[in-house]
């Protein structure tokens, strides 16, 4: 008598096939995430020294640096023409950043954010066409914003379309020292962990 021995194979419940997870593996660098941790964490201590600096109220710098680097990311993976993947990501960084900064104003509504901000870029071009001085630190509050967002998104896609070391680090210091030019010691501890992270980075990234 002869008995047969059935085996049972495991059934995976999650479909592999499933567009969230090809978009995840898409998007997944091959870098690894441990390079991505790494890069968040240094570009993430230098918009921490200057949102500690208090240079003028502002949007957090945190979530912009963060946008920037995913938006950076997802351009470096996607195929086709990289020029105008980064007009697209540029155009959308934009708009992210000034919405962010509307957020800073007294107004209550979502559109009205956008008028009272408008209405004090206005004014202080028009001050600043006739030689006055205007004391309102929105437009250099709009300039360190857009600038956390440029050096989020051009170190990522540094990193993950073209691993330049470079381009991947570079930016982010000269935005670090130069805020610390102006900045008492106090900001030593910092500046010790940003060196190490960026040290870090450019020793995995030459590493690939």
């Amino acid at each position: 008598m002869t008995t047969k021995v059935t085996t049972l194979m495991p059934t995976s419940v999650v479909n592999a096939d499933h567009p969230v997870l090809l978009g995840l593996r898409k998007f997944t660098p091959s870098e690894g995430w441990l390079i991505l941790g790494i890069l968040l964490a240094t570009l993430l201590t230098i918009a921490d020294m200057v949102t500690d600096a208090a240079w003028a109220k502002s949007p957090s710098l945190y979530g912009i640096v963060v946008m920037g680097v995913i938006m950076g990311l997802v351009v470096a993976k996607l195929p086709g023409q990289p020029i105008a993947w980064n007009i697209a990501a540029i155009v959308l960084g934009s708009g992210f950043v000034y919405w962010q900064m509307s957020t800073i104003t007294d107004a209550t509504g979502f559109l009205e954010h956008f008028e009272v901000l408008n209405a004090r870029l206005i004014e202080w071009r028009h001050i600043a066409s006739e030689g006055g001085i205007s004391t309102d630190t929105v437009p250099f509050a709009l300039i360190v914003a857009s600038l956390s967002w440029i050096i989020g998104y051009t170190s990522a896609w540094a990193t993950f379309k073209k691993r330049n070391i470079w381009l991947a680090v570079l930016p982010g210091g000269i935005a670090m020292f130069s805020n610390l030019s102006y900045l008492p010691e106090e900001f030593g501890p910092q500046v010790f962990l940003y060196l190490a992270l960026a040290m870090l980075l450019i020793a995995s990234i030459h590493a690939l």
